[in-house]
């Protein structure tokens, strides 16, 4: 699980540097999940130490579209509320 978790926060982060949000936030949120699904085990704590950048990387979109568009969040916000 915890390649999978670095491999979606690698490929979340190429489409951030490539301004492609919506593809950045798909992988981000894909992290999340597995992230989530870690808990009770043993991986989890190997993938704690990448949450920080995670939600860092989900902070810093979050924010260029609060001053940006509130639409793309009525876009994707269902598909991201399945994340939690």
């Amino acid at each position: 699980k915890y390649e999978l978790f670095a491999v979606n926060i690698s490929i979340g982060g190429l489409y951030d540097r490539l301004e492609n949000f919506e593809e950045s936030m798909d992988y981000n949120f894909l992290a999340l999940n597995t992230y989530n699904e870690s808990k009770g085990t043993k991986e989890e704590e190997k993938i704690e130490k990448g949450v920080v950048t995670l939600y860092n990387n989900i902070g810093n979109i979050y924010h260029y579209f609060v001053k940006n568009s509130t639409h793309f969040f009525k876009l994707r916000r269902k598909r991201w509320v399945k994340s939690y």
